[in-house]
């Protein structure tokens, strides 16, 4: 078993402060869009085509990294399976939101939350790690 905590990169040799900031950037415009979505305002064709495209990369590339490395453990020994299977959810929920003809404010709101957290997560993982 591999903890991935315990290296300077991660799958691919990619670096770990890469992950934090694409995480970092993508949770700030899920705030962002989410926020919107609170405000009434309609969601773009593009944010709907960016977010389609950004769910179906982050189902096929952690269903993949569950598939080739099943017994990696991330930070906090949180469990790879776990890690893949949220991420996977993440996919489908963005690519759900797209396909929604008027996404309300609860899901403008779900979607806020979901990019804060990812968002300050990673900066937390960047900071402390």
């Amino acid at each position: 078993m591999v903890n991935m905590m315990d290296q300077k990169t991660y799958h691919y040799n990619v670096p770990k402060i890469l992950v934090y900031l694409v995480h970092i950037i993508v949770g700030i415009y899920l705030a962002y869009l989410g926020y919107t979505l609170t405000q009434g305002k309609k969601m773009a064709r593009y944010a709907k085509i960016i977010l389609i495209t950004l769910g179906i990369v982050v189902i096929l590339y952690q269903s993949w990294l569950w598939i080739k490395f099943p017994k990696d453990n991330y930070a906090y020994d949180v469990p790879g399976w776990l890690l893949h299977l949220t991420h996977v959810l993440v996919g489908i929920y963005l690519i759900a939101i797209a396909l929604l003809k008027k996404p309300g404010p609860m899901v403008g709101a779900a979607t806020l939350i979901l990019g804060a957290v990812q968002a300050l997560y990673m900066m937390h993982l960047w900071i402390l790690h």
